[in-house]
């Protein structure tokens, strides 16, 4: 968060977020970046100093916990170019001892807004996300906004400037910042599965991976965000451009599907609707 605001840093104003590389590795959170040392933090809560401070997401006021290191935020402030702290949603911190939840409600609701697919801080227990904490995406949706970019690159001089600028000939389904990609992958005679039509999972309404089962809760609005090179943190033209030409739902521009785990919680064995993931060969289930 930068200092003297309340509210979160987004990479569409500040795209040199795009640079930062999170992962956990030991029980630690370790954030890496081009021309910086890696950033180890520990996510014990005994170890951080932290200080309760308001935070305003998605239209609620609530409560965070900011964390006091000059270090921490010296290297945030250094590779983003602008003032700024770590600050972090107090639930992630529960499992390590924290016991009063009290401080996770809204201190104000949520402002209204016309839109139903408009997020509210009380939804699936959000935490920063905007509108929900698990974006599923699939490769061969990704594989066609590529392939629509193509097509007009051969007949737009514009076109294949944008994708060469971008210094690849093609985006792959990370460019759109998802939690979970899945592909089709080749058949195995023990399971049946099939092919992934581009852009299906708009009309899917749960997916079991393994025995967790998710809910669709609803197709993601994409901004131009997506057009943030991630390795350059550059602004491009695309994707964006073409995906506001082709895919529109209720005349929204849309990419992927936002996944709340069910209720039930219960796995389902595989169906003609399977398809398999792209990080390792687990069978999915679809239900439609």
């Amino acid at each position: 968060m930068r200092e003297n605001s309340s509210l979160p840093m987004q990479q569409k104003r500040y795209p040199r977020m795009a640079l930062i590389r999170p992962r956990i590795a030991d029980k630690q959170l370790v954030l890496d970046a081009p021309d910086h040392e890696p950033l180890v933090i520990s996510l014990d809560p005994v170890a951080l100093h932290l200080e309760t401070t308001q935070s305003t997401v998605c239209g609620s006021r609530v409560q965070t916990y900011r964390v006091l290191s000059s270090k921490i935020s010296g290297w945030l402030s250094s590779v983003l170019a602008v003032e700024c702290y770590l600050a972090c949603d107090p639930r992630l911190l529960l499992p390590l001892g924290f016991e009063d939840t009290s401080h996770l409600l809204p201190l104000t609701p949520p402002s209204p807004l016309s839109d139903s697919m408009a997020c509210t801080a009380e939804r699936s227990g959000l935490s920063f996300a905007n509108e929900a904490q698990i974006l599923l995406v699939t490769s061969e949706s990704a594989q066609q906004v590529s392939d629509w970019i193509a097509e007009e690159r051969g007949n737009n001089s514009e076109g294949a400037a944008t994708l060469l600028a971008s210094g690849t000939n093609s985006f792959g389904p990370l460019q759109y910042r998802p939690n979970i990609v899945v592909r089709s992958t080749l058949r195995r005679s023990s399971c049946l599965t099939r092919d992934i039509q581009p852009f299906e999972e708009l009309r899917w309404s749960s997916i079991a991976i393994g025995k967790t089962r998710f809910q669709i809760s609803g197709p993601c609005r994409r901004c131009q965000m997506i057009s943030i090179d991630q390795e350059s943190s550059r602004s491009l033209k695309e994707p964006y451009s073409t995906l506001a030409r082709k895919m529109r739902v209720n005349g929204k521009v849309v990419f992927g599907v936002y996944l709340d785990i069910a209720d039930d919680n219960v796995g389902t064995e595989p169906s003609s609707n399977s398809v398999t993931s792209i990080q390792s060969d687990m069978l999915i289930s679809v239900s439609i």
